[in-house]
């Protein structure tokens, strides 16, 4: 955070607010949105003696602040008294150097907030055009005594109602599906929807949260053994925060699992490459042995590049071998449509190279992964997932 005295100028992460408007149009919903979110960061970035984020009071309505603070209500400090106030009639040496210093102490904190609040309120103001404050002005003082938390209430109140068409659009979002992607990006897909909704008034708990994450986990059957795990768990168990930790895990150790295959599956097509093209070198140069009584120059020439190209792929051979031994001998696994998927049911006939068998084909998939390939199948892969039973 950074600080301020009096004599300092206020600097703010945010010089300049978003506009809370486009040219010719009238404010709406997530502008003002925007524009709120940069201005409580502002106020956050300067310290003061009164609480422990900053000037955020000013900005923030006194339920949203009184949460952020741990539950404690807080009021803006009023103004300080022109003098010091003893403890006493007959104060001490002591107790009068301690008053005075407490009461220059409040009042240079007031200054500050003073003049906070009059850097944010101006950078608010200058957000809009006059046309949509103007209801706000005093004919003496103008905006001076408005409040910045007054200006706010002003704007969401007029022009920052939670329409039916983007409640219907963030439920939309909150429902796109789990394909296997990152599970972080559902977890954040979940966050943005409740702040959505209680920025719009209609709220949504940390138990509804949960239940959403469980419910888009289980529909994906990505990972069962996860949502075995979580409806086992006792009631007091089944936080948000345990959710997240539980699935994440369990999700983690999935992608694990599949970068294993994919290395596993890559090594091995490989080496049936390799014999592939050992194989036909190997019958062109029987073909030419076989007609050695015809045998021209020209013939010879390509012997002789057989024979290189042979020694080669015995090499290759040779080389795979040698990193299996050192590699354990352990065997690659090969997809196939034949094996069953662990649950006494045969793989299905489709295919992504994302997720392997998943109940959806590469183009369809909504979780690509870098270099995923659309065309990919069952039986052409392309160097995709395999096939692990789940």
């Amino acid at each position: 955070m950074s600080s301020s005295s009096e004599s300092e100028s206020i600097s703010f992460p945010h010089p300049v607010l978003s506009r809370l408007h486009a040219p010719g149009k009238k404010p709406t919903r997530p502008q003002i949105l925007q524009v709120q979110t940069e201005l409580n960061a502002n106020a956050a970035s300067i310290d003061t003696i009164h609480g422990a984020h900053g000037h955020s009071f000013l900005s923030i309505a006194p339920a949203d602040y009184t949460i952020l603070n741990a539950g404690v209500a807080f009021a803006i400090p009023p103004q300080p008294p022109a003098q010091p106030v003893y403890p006493n009639n007959a104060p001490t040496s002591h107790q009068i150097s301690e008053a005075a210093r407490t009461h220059a102490e409040e009042w240079r904190a007031y200054r500050i907030m003073r003049k906070t609040e009059s850097s944010l309120r101006n950078q608010l103001l200058a957000a809009a055009d006059d046309v949509y404050w103007r209801r706000l002005r005093l004919p003496t003082l103008g905006y001076a005594s408005r409040s910045v938390r007054d200006l706010l209430a002003h704007m969401i109140t007029t022009y920052g109602r939670f329409t039916d068409a983007e409640r219907q659009a963030v439920a939309a979002r909150l429902e796109v599906p789990w394909e296997g992607g990152p599970l972080e990006v559902v977890i954040q897909q979940i966050e943005d929807a409740a702040e959505a909704f209680n920025l719009g008034g209609a709220g949504m708990t940390d138990a509804q949260k949960r239940d959403k994450l469980y419910d888009l986990v289980n529909s994906s059957g990505l990972i069962p053994e996860a949502c075995q795990k979580w409806r086992m768990k006792p009631q007091a168990d089944k936080t948000w925060d345990n959710a997240i930790t539980l699935f994440l895990e369990h999700a983690n150790d999935r992608d694990d699992m599949l970068t294993s295959g994919n290395a596993g599956y890559k090594a091995n097509n490989m080496m049936e490459q390799t014999l592939l093209a050992t194989t036909e070198v190997l019958q062109e140069l029987n073909s030419q042995v076989a007609n050695m009584s015809e045998r021209t120059n020209t013939q010879a020439s390509k012997i002789t590049e057989l024979t290189a190209k042979l020694a080669a792929a015995d090499a290759t051979l040779k080389a795979y071998r040698d990193g299996e031994k050192h590699r354990g001998g352990q065997e690659n696994r090969n997809p196939s449509s034949t094996k069953a998927n662990g649950r006494g049911k045969p793989y299905g006939t489709k295919y992504c190279w994302t997720h392997g068998c998943r109940g959806h084909i590469g183009v369809d998939c909504r979780g690509k992964a870098a270099g995923h390939q659309d065309t990919a199948t069952l039986e052409n892969p392309m160097g995709g997932s395999l096939c692990i039973p789940i």
